[in-house]
């Protein structure tokens, strides 16, 4: 498999070990840039299927509907709020959260988290208290924030209140199969640590989530530990453009390779 790569978008080390992976295998692959807003990368290559990107949405969603690259990127309809809220009823942290459009966004009295329902990186999820909303909407509104996805006022937005998270565990799927995971915080701290670190019932809860329904054959699923036993999803995320933390990245190719190489 050929594996197209864009240049400095992870953290330097992340970057490193991906690219360290790829030459220790020998695996075919390119670093690109990518050109904004036209869907076109530097340089300008086309390697035969199968390929796979990693990268932004730039990359994922506009160069390889272009290109026709197989397996490409693995982002579909279902990396929506809306949707793996209904698979997944009774296992998600925000499972009371309300659906509108951000023009229609009544905010609650005190602190809030918003985020869009799909995974467009509109904007990051957010927490807010209700004059940060206001004032943030206002220069949404009048265009006085800069967003390269031409961010629309009547983007759907789930709205929830705030939950007491103890611990963030991200989750690569490829297949049905739990390849590698990697803590990536604690309470308010971002720290990484490795599989070693996850616990066996947060495993466990991740296969059960996955023998339910997945969104598509491979993706990264962000699960939170909120205390007495309990794990809850947080969201679903592309696996081309999710950061890998400390998960075992020699694993999770070798995961590509054997699934979609041929």
């Amino acid at each position: 498999m050929f594996w197209v790569i864009q240049e400095n978008l992870f953290k330097e080390s992340e970057f490193d070990v991906l690219v360290t992976t790829l030459e220790r295998h020998n695996l075919p692959h390119a670093l690109v840039k990518v050109i904004p807003f036209v869907g076109e990368i530097e340089p300008d290559i086309n390697p035969e299927n199968p390929v796979i990107v990693v990268g932004s949405l730039s990359l994922t969603d506009r160069v390889v509907p272009k290109k026709g690259w197989k397996p490409g990127s693995f982002k579909n309809a279902n990396f929506d709020f809306r949707v793996w809220k209904e698979r997944w009823k009774g296992h998600l942290l925000n499972e009371d959260a309300v659906v509108s459009s951000f023009n229609e966004v009544q905010a609650p009295d005190s602190l809030f988290f918003i985020r869009p329902c799909a995974d467009n990186k509109a904007f990051t999820g957010e927490v807010m208290c209700p004059d940060e909303y206001q004032s943030w909407y206002y220069r949404l509104s009048q265009k006085e924030v800069a967003s390269d996805l031409n961010f629309d006022l009547t983007e759907p937005v789930l709205v929830a209140p705030l939950k007491n998270i103890l611990r963030e565990i991200r989750f690569f799927v490829i297949k049905g199969v739990i390849v590698t995971h990697s803590t990536y915080k604690l309470g308010d701290t971002v720290k990484y640590f490795d599989s070693s670190m996850t616990d066996t019932k947060a495993i466990e809860f991740v296969e059960e989530r996955i023998k339910e329904w997945q969104p598509v054959e491979a993706f990264v699923v962000d699960v939170a530990y909120v205390g007495d036993g309990q794990y809850k999803i947080i969201e679903i995320n592309n696996i081309n453009s999710a950061g890998f933390y400390k998960a075992d990245t020699a694993r999770l190719v070798e995961a590509f390779e054997t699934a979609f190489g041929q």
